[in-house]
């Protein structure tokens, strides 16, 4: 890939050519610190940083920060001195979409690492390959941009100094023709990312333009670099950036499902009438009455008797009519009859 051409962010730690090179080749390369002449198991400080270069190489690198700081590889005197652990931080908090998501121990070093202050970077770039001292530079000023995205309580002077050295970064690598690639990635930082999100400044083509008139030579630069877009260079895909605001998506509100009534057909009122034959309660009892009483012999012979006693007590009254009195008259003998019959079996 020529210089002109702008590819995507590094994998693997600056030193590191190929992608397919094996866990072997990454662990003694000397740009990490390692020599082939030394064994890992000789020193336990050698295998526990193997141990964390093997998870980065794996592409878990919030495990390999998390294992660093366990094996006391993130002190400020470890991280200002040793280039491999400064190296090996820098790729995995790179590689990193935000700091958010880790650890409140981890945050502070973070926080403490990328501060702007570029004095610890110029002190590794004197160990570190010059293929790649322009990738360290925009490595170390994104892993900035997020570092101070976590902590915006901080005063508005330091970010105005992150700004400033960043831009005089920028002025050094526009002197150098083969920097291409890391000079578009800084600017695009730059911009979009210390100007727009931590200083919070308007979306405008006047970024852009502010920019090129403090770095000379900036805009004739990125104008004749090619973008990934088709048809366009790094300078109009910029300026096409700038242009265009991002979309805010509305929520919209949450309808509340109505409840939906059924209406009843009114009832239709008819002149008819109709009658309803209302049964006594008295004529309800008999069935339920009848029903308990077991006709036994004893049964009949105790009703038969009642009635004869009742039939002498009607006798003695006066009032009673003279047609019934005969009635009873006539039934009394055929009733003691029956009494005798009865009474015989």
């Amino acid at each position: 890939m020529s210089d002109n051409e702008i590819d995507g962010p590094d994998i693997l730690p600056d030193g590191i050519q190929s992608a397919d090179a094996t866990l072997e080749d990454l662990l003694n390369d000397e740009s990490l610190g390692y020599s082939s002449n030394l064994n890992p198991l000789e020193n336990e400080e050698q295998r526990h940083f193997q141990d964390c270069l093997a998870v980065f190489i794996r592409g878990d690198c919030e495990e390999s920060i998390q294992k660093m700081y366990e094996y006391g590889f993130l002190t400020q005197a470890s991280l200002q001195t040793s280039y491999k652990y400064f190296n090996l931080f820098l790729e995995a908090c790179y590689s990193i979409r935000s700091f958010q998501n880790l650890g409140f121990r981890l945050q502070e070093v973070v926080q403490q690492t990328f501060t702007g202050d570029c004095q610890i970077v110029k002190y590794h770039l004197k160990e570190a390959p010059k293929s790649s001292q322009a990738s360290m530079w925009n490595k170390y000023y994104n892993c900035c941009v997020k570092a101070a995205l976590i902590n915006q309580s901080r005063g508005q002077e330091d970010f105005i100094n992150l700004e400033n050295d960043a831009r005089k970064v920028i002025s050094k690598l526009v002197q150098e023709p083969t920097y291409s690639i890391e000079l578009q990635k800084l600017v695009d930082t730059y911009i979009f990312g210390i100007q727009i999100e931590v200083l919070q400044k308007t979306r405008s083509t006047a970024l852009y333009k502010q920019l090129c008139y403090h770095v000379p030579n900036l805009g004739s630069r990125l104008s004749s670099l090619r973008s990934v877009h088709k048809g366009k260079t790094v300078e109009e895909d910029i300026l096409s950036r700038l242009e265009s605001k991002p979309v805010k998506i509305k929520k919209q509100p949450r309808q509340h499902s109505k409840s939906v009534t059924i209406a009843k057909p009114p009832l239709k009122k008819t002149n008819e009438t109709k009658t309803v034959q209302v049964i006594p309660k008295w004529r309800s009892l008999w069935p339920k009455f009848f029903s308990k009483i077991h006709l036994s012999r004893q049964n009949l012979l105790l009703v038969l008797l009642i009635f004869l006693a009742s039939l002498q007590s009607i006798k003695k009254l006066s009032k009673i009519p003279r047609f019934f009195a005969n009635f009873l008259r006539k039934l009394a003998p055929q009733l003691k009859n029956l009494l005798r019959l009865l009474s015989t079996i």
